[in-house]
């Protein structure tokens, strides 16, 4: 219930309405989400439970997914939940231990994607894959035909590497094998050495690479802020990617 909403339903001043609300909050009666909105500590407990639950479900059923996305977990609540209360109800269970906020996902306390045999099967040879592939990376389709995989599936596991290190993404969907990316930024950081700009045709040059993967890469290296965009051509921006 708001702040407002309970002014207008009791007639209290304000500051005695802020009064009694001190006191129910230091007796544990209700929890004050906010300057504006207080919720009884029983219903608090029950909807973090259900946050919880959720987030358990999640896990449960994309256990390769590093967390749920934060504003979808705070948006499972019910519909009449006031707006913002999901949100701050994460940041208490945070607070408290129980999750843990990485960024723009959620995830059980000490939570890590696991593999099973046959993913750690799969996963390793998709490594080996795109070690293989170097710059030339196959497309996802192509592979889950080779690996007689769902591309949804390849795609997890293709993500789950790259959050290991293994694999860059870029523009495109496109995987790359992560030293094959470092090596190219060295070529380009050396191209830069004596060039002031770098088109399009003279990466394609530098790496041997088709133009299928070298526009996507291209717009990685703007990614990873090694180079700017200017106009058609890319400077240089920093040596040192930012992966």
């Amino acid at each position: 219930m708001t702040i407002e909403r309970l002014a207008l339903e009791t007639g209290f001043a304000s500051e005695v309405l802020e009064g009694v609300l001190h006191e129910l909050v230091h007796k544990k009666a209700i929890l004050r989400l906010d300057a504006h909105v207080c919720l009884s500590l029983p219903a608090a407990e029950r909807l973090m439970r259900d946050l919880l639950s959720t987030l358990e479900a999640f896990h449960a059923k994309e256990p390769l997914q590093p967390g749920m996305p934060r504003a979808a977990l705070a948006g499972a609540l019910p519909a009449n939940v006031a707006s913002g209360t999901g949100t701050i109800l994460l940041t208490r269970l945070a607070e408290r231990g129980e999750i843990e906020i990485r960024g723009e996902t959620v995830a059980q306390r000490d939570f890590e994607p696991v593999l099973d045999e046959a993913q750690t099967r799969a996963a390793e040879r998709l490594r080996e894959r795109f070690a293989a592939a170097g710059l030339e990376a196959p497309a996802l389709r192509t592979l889950a035909e080779e690996m007689d995989m769902r591309v949804g599936r390849l795609r997890e596991l293709a993500h789950y590497l790259e959050r290991q290190g293994v694999l860059v993404v870029a523009p495109d969907e496109l995987f790359f094998d992560r030293e094959s990316v470092r090596m190219l930024v060295e070529r380009v950081v050396a191209h830069f050495g004596s060039n002031d700009e770098l088109d399009t045709q003279t990466l394609k040059a530098l790496i041997g690479a088709s133009r299928r993967t070298a526009m996507p890469l291209m717009a990685l290296l703007d990614e990873l802020q090694v180079t700017r965009r200017d106009g058609s051509l890319r400077r240089l921006l920093n040596p040192a990617p930012r992966w």
